[in-house]
């Protein structure tokens, strides 16, 4: 048992980029995420990457902030 992971990373997850599948945008994803205590997440919109700027600049003023945060850019095909 002492071999199980302390920290979780979701490998998918949607912002309002995934049409009909998810409303929040990327900072507001990041910040649930932070207030869950975890410190990375995936932006996986279907079919585009539209949001990769967005969430890339959102990581960038967390880590302004001195919250240590990772955005891991992903696409679901």
């Amino acid at each position: 048992m002492s071999n199980i992971p302390k920290k979780f990373v979701s490998l998918h997850g949607h912002s309002n980029g995934s049409i009909f599948d998810a409303i929040g945008t990327p900072m507001d994803i990041f910040n649930s995420i932070l207030n869950n205590g975890m410190d990375a997440s995936v932006i996986s919109d279907h079919g585009n990457m539209n949001n990769f700027v967005s969430a890339w600049l959102a990581q960038k003023e967390l880590n302004k902030k001195e919250k240590i945060f990772k955005f891991l850019p992903a696409i679901e095909f």
